[in-house]
C-alpha cells in the first residue's frame, strides 16, 4: 500500500474555487483583448500560465495533449510572440520560451 502527502505553504490562502475564478477571467480577459475564442483562447491562456510556473512548453507534448497538429501549437506560439507576450531565448535545440514583462503584466491585471 502506498501513502502520500501533500504540503501546501503559502502566505495567504486562497481557495480553489477562488484561483479558478481568477484563471476564468484571466481567460475572458486575454480573449477580448487579443481576439481569440474558444479552444484557442484556452490553449493560449493555459501557455501562459504554464510560462508563469516555470514550465516551457513543448511542441510535441502540446499537440499530443490538445490533440490538434504541432502546426497549429506552432501558429499560437507565433501569435503570443507577435503580440510580445513570450520571448525564445537561447538555441533552437536547447532554448526556451520565456514571458516578457508584458505578458507578467497580463497576468497582474
Amino acid at each position: 500500500m502506498f501513502y502520500f502527502r501533500i504540503i501546501l505553504n503559502s502566505r495567504e490562502s486562497i481557495k480553489p474555487d477562488e484561483a479558478v475564478d481568477d484563471v476564468i477571467k484571466f481567460g475572458v480577459k486575454f480573449g477580448v483583448k487579443f481576439g481569440v475564442k474558444g479552444k484557442r483562447r484556452d490553449r493560449l491562456v493555459n501557455i501562459i500560465l504554464g510560462l508563469h510556473e516555470g514550465k516551457s512548453p513543448i511542441i510535441s507534448e502540446l499537440s499530443e495533449k490538445y490533440k490538434i497538429s504541432e502546426r497549429m501549437i506552432e501558429k499560437d506560439i507565433t501569435l503570443l510572440r507577435k503580440e510580445g507576450i513570450i520571448i525564445f531565448k537561447g538555441t533552437p535545440k536547447t532554448g526556451r520560451y520565456f514571458l516578457t514583462e508584458k505578458g507578467k503584466k497580463l497576468l497582474e491585471t
